[in-house]
């Protein structure tokens, strides 16, 4: 195959498509292909660096705040301009800084916490007695989010029995 025709066919690759070819499909082409593939692999890395760079570039704060006495100081600083503490501003360096900063806090969160429990609120006050079982489940958990998280199934479980009384003593 053509050198020239096979880089048109895998411009609309992607880097990690191009990492699978050539590390699971070896046989299927020639030496040469395979180092244009290579090529190519090298080219969409260093592209994929290069638009990391100017995504930082572009994101990179204005002012950053000294961990130590809390002053504020423009990021071209090195170190506090109040206490002279010297910053580390490698994490502003780092896409993955970038890309958590994106997430919404409560996506934060979940991450964090593993999981969210928004279900089995909504289980616990439409049908309260999935919410105390649910609950008792939780509280024999040892982990303490869990437990708190099946105290709150049984809280809501009785205000949707509150409310449900009230409603049917307002009705009658």
């Amino acid at each position: 195959m053509d050198k020239a025709k096979l880089m048109e066919e895998l411009k609309s690759c992607s880097k990690d498509d191009l990492e699978l070819i050539e590390s699971s499909q070896q046989d299927l082409y020639t030496p040469e292909e395979m180092n244009v593939i290579r090529e190519m692999i090298r080219v969409k890395a260093k592209e994929e660096k290069e638009e990391q760079n100017a995504f930082i570039q572009a994101h990179l704060p204005k002012e950053i705040t000294c961990p130590k006495c809390e002053g504020v100081n423009p990021f071209s600083n090195d170190s506090c301009c109040y206490c002279g503490y010297a910053f580390d501003k490698s994490k502003y360096y780092q896409i993955d800084y970038y890309n958590d900063d994106n997430d919404e806090i409560n996506n934060n969160e979940e991450k964090e916490n593993g999981r969210s429990y928004t279900f089995q609120y909504i289980i616990s006050f439409l049908i309260p007695l999935v919410g105390f079982i649910l609950g008792a489940i939780l509280l024999s958990k040892e982990n303490d989010e869990e437990k708190s998280v099946g105290k709150t199934c049984i809280i809501l479980g009785i205000i949707a029995i509150a409310i449900s009384a009230i409603i049917y003593a307002l009705i009658l």
